[in-house]
């Protein structure tokens, strides 16, 4: 599985206008521990990389049908 960098992760989440509470509720940790990965003091377990992948994918699928890349 790729790696999530906290780049990554804080493009994501802003990519899908997500505001950290929102972004943990998708991926079902608290707003706490997104914080920490995009400030890179933690990393996602392997459940919560497939999360921010759907996530992910959702937010390309999107994009693509509005014509815009991330």
């Amino acid at each position: 599985m790729e790696p999530w960098h906290p780049y990554r992760i804080k493009t994501l989440r802003e990519a899908m206008l997500l505001t950290l509470e929102e972004m943990a509720e998708q991926v079902g940790v608290t707003q706490r521990t997104v914080w920490r990965w995009e400030h890179n003091q933690a990393k996602p377990r392997a459940r919560h990389c497939r999360k921010m992948a759907a996530l992910e994918q959702e937010a390309l699928s999107a994009k693509a049908i509005q014509g815009v890349t991330l």
